[in-house]
C-alpha cells in the first residue's frame, strides 16, 4: 500500500513557519482519504507529531478546512492522540529542563563547565516552544579530568549510573530525567570545541543560568554529522532542527570557516549528502558554494555511495561506527580505532553491559567482539541491500 500522501504531509510540517502555498498544501492533503493510524504513527518515528499537532491546531484556527470530503468531522482523527503526545511531550521537556537547572547549578558550584549539544540549546534559541522538540535526554560535553567530581555530584543529587552513552546518569519517576556527560565526539575535534565555545544565557522555569554552547560553525556540524555519521539515517526532525538553525543563523554563519573546518575534519562527503539532502527535502537556503565544496568528485564512489543511501535510508541504524572508520585515512589509524573500540576499558564493559562485578568485565573481552561481528554484518547488510 502506498503512503505517498501522508510522507508528503509530514515533510511539508517539519518545520516552525509554513507560507500560504504550504498551508494551502496540508489543506488539501487533508481533504484526502489519509490513512491517520499509519500517519500519527510515522509523526512519532520522526520526532515531529508535536510540529504536526502545532500546525494543524493552528491551521484550524485561521479558517482552514482540514476534514476530508468524507468526514464532517470538523478535525482529522479529531487530533485527540496528537494532542496527548504533545502536551506529553512538554511536561516531560519542562521536568527535564528543571532537572537539569539544578544540575547546572550543582556543577557551577563546584567549578564545573559544561557545553551544551543540540537538545536544549533548540528548545531555547531556535523552537522557544519546550513541546514542539522531542528531548529523551541531555547531552553535554565535559572535559574527562571532572569525571569524579561530576560522579559524586549526581549521587548527592539522587541520580543512579545507567548504561547509557558515556556517562549515563539517572533520576527515575512520572518523567525520568536522563543526562548523558560526553567528554570527546567525534566531530567537530573535542579540544577544538573547547577552544571555540561561546557563552550564552539559558531561562529556565527556575531561573537564569549561563552555559557555553558550540559556535554557529561547530554547531551545525556537529547537528549534520549526528545523523549522516553517528547514527546511519536521518529523522524527520533531525533535518528539521539543520533547516531552522540554517533559516534563524544563515547571515551570522562564516561559510568559507566552516567549509574549512569540514575539509580539516575529512567528512566533506556525510556533510554533502546531509545538507543536500536537507535542502531537498525542505528546500533549506543553503549557499550554492558549500554544496558546490563537499560534492564527491566521484558521486557513484563507494563512500559516495553508501553515504548517500544511509542519509535517505529511514531504517538504517546501528552503522555509526562503521561509517566513521570510512572517514578515517590510513590503514593504521583504522586499525588503531578498530582495537579500541572492540577492545575498550574494562570499567567502559562494566558500565555498558551492566556487569555485576570488574571481574566479569574480562570475560566480555571475549563476548564483545562476538556480539561487534554479528552487529557489523547486519549493519553492513542493511547499506548493501
Amino acid at each position: 500500500m502506498s503512503y505517498e500522501l501522508e510522507e508528503e504531509l509530514l515533510i511539508v510540517i517539519s518545520r516552525l513557519n509554513l507560507n500560504d502555498k504550504q498551508k494551502i498544501r496540508i489543506s488539501e492533503l487533508c481533504e484526502e482519504t489519509l490513512n491517520w493510524d499509519y500517519l500519527i504513527r510515522r509523526a512519532g518515528d520522526e520526532g515531529v507529531d508535536s510540529l504536526l499537532y502545532h500546525h494543524l491546531k493552528k491551521l484550524v484556527g485561521q479558517g482552514f478546512s482540514l476534514a476530508d470530503s468524507s468526514n464532517s468531522k470538523e478535525l482529522p482523527y479529531n487530533l485527540k492522540e496528537l494532542s496527548a503526545r504533545y502536551y506529553s511531550n512538554l511536561l516531560s521537556n519542562i521536568h527535564l529542563l528543571d532537572e537539569f537547572y539544578e544540575v547546572l547549578k550543582r556543577l557551577h558550584g563546584i567549578g564545573i563547565q559544561v557545553i551544551l549539544l543540540k537538545g536544549i540549546y533548540l528548545i531555547e534559541k531556535i523552537y522557544k516552544n519546550a513541546g514542539l522538540r522531542p528531548m529523551s535526554d541531555v547531552d553535554v560535553l565535559i572535559k574527562k579530568e571532572a569525571i569524579p567530581l561530576i560522579m559524586g555530584e549526581m549521587s548527592k543529587a539522587g541520580y543512579s549510573l545507567t548504561p547509557h552513552g558515556h556517562l549515563g546518569f539517572l533520576k527515575d519517576g512520572e518523567f525520568p530525567a536522563l543526562i548523558d556527560f560526553h567528554w570527546d565526539i567525534w566531530f567537530p575535534g573535542t579540544e577544538d570545541l573547547w577552544k571555540r565555545c561561546v557563552g550564552q544565557s539559558f531561562s529556565f522555569a527556575s531561573g537564569n543560568i549561563q552555559a557555553f554552547t558550540p559556535d554557529n560553525e561547530d554547531m551545525l556540524i556537529y547537528m549534520s554529522v549526528h545523523q549522516s555519521v553517528n547514527h546511519g539515517m536521518h529523522k524527520l526532525i533531525w533535518l528539521c532542527d539543520i533547516h531552522e538553525f540554517i533559516r534563524t543563523y544563515r547571515d551570522n554563519i562564516d561559510w568559507e570557516s566552516f567549509i574549512e573546518r569540514v575539509r580539516s575534519y575529512n567528512i566533506e562527503i556525510p556533510l554533502y549528502s546531509t545538507l543536500s539532502y536537507t535542502k531537498e527535502l525542505l528546500k533549506t537556503e543553503i549557499p550554492s558554494v558549500v554544496l558546490e565544496a563537499f560534492k564527491p568528485l566521484k558521486s557513484d564512489s563507494f563512500k559516495a555511495r553508501v553515504y548517500r543511501k544511509t542519509t535517505t535510508n529511514h531504517y538504517t541504524v546501528d552503522v555509526g561506527h562503521i561509517l566513521y572508520l570510512l572517514l578515517l585515512k590510513g590503514w593504521r589509524r583504522r586499525i588503531a580505532y578498530m582495537i579500541k573500540y572492540i577492545f575498550p576499558e574494562r570499567d567502559f564493559l562494566v558500565k555498558r553491559y551492566s556487569l555485576s562485578s570488574s571481574r566479569v568485565g574480562y570475560l566480555y573481552y571475549i563476548v564483545r567482539p562476538l556480539l561487534l561481528f554479528f552487529k557489523s554484518i547486519k549493519a553492513i547488510y542493511q547499506i548493501v541491500f
